[in-house]
């Protein structure tokens, strides 16, 4: 059924699990399984978009997003491919990050959360606190409590947001 968001979820994730893995790999540098997990995601792209391009969810409904994932998805599994053969790892990553950025904007504007978007999310905040990285911190100052980075908040009240909106 069209409007089976946990299908398409799966899916989604199916894909996504091989985009993970073959950014990892390209992270440390082994290209031979890096082009296996492409080849891997891209056949399960393949499978998503053709049970799913012409078959919107209906939580997607006026996501004008949803359109246009298809081509662009390709196009950065295109892309990705044609960095990995002249060489250029970090292109080929920055490909595949680009997909994984689409599809959680997609999936945002919609207003759908899924675990991978809590972890990123958790990861984008552990990456803006770590200029808090110092053992000597003095918590009882404001100064040290305050994120000036994340528009002012309390780091203490951040935390617990995030905690919240991620169960």
């Amino acid at each position: 059924m069209a409007g089976d968001l946990a299908d398409f979820n799966a899916a989604v994730e199916s894909a996504a699990a091989h985009n993970r893995v073959a950014i990892g790999y390209l992270r440390t540098g082994n290209i031979d399984l890096a082009s296996l997990e492409i080849d891997r995601l891209r056949e399960s792209w393949g499978q998503l978009t053709q049970r799913f391009a012409g078959k919107r969810p209906d939580a997607f409904d006026g996501n004008p997003l949803y359109a246009t994932i298809w081509t662009v998805g390709s196009a950065h599994l295109v892309g990705a491919d044609l960095m990995l053969k002249t060489g250029r790892a970090d292109a080929a990553a920055g490909a595949l990050n680009a997909l994984r950025s689409d599809l959680y904007a997609l999936r945002k504007a919609s207003g759908i959360v899924v675990l991978a978007d809590c972890v990123r999310d958790a990861n984008a905040a552990a990456d803006a606190l770590m200029v808090y990285d110092d053992a000597a911190l003095d918590w009882s100052k404001p100064e040290t409590r305050f994120c000036y980075c994340r528009q002012g908040i309390d780091l203490r009240l951040f935390a617990g947001a995030l905690r919240r909106h991620c169960k």
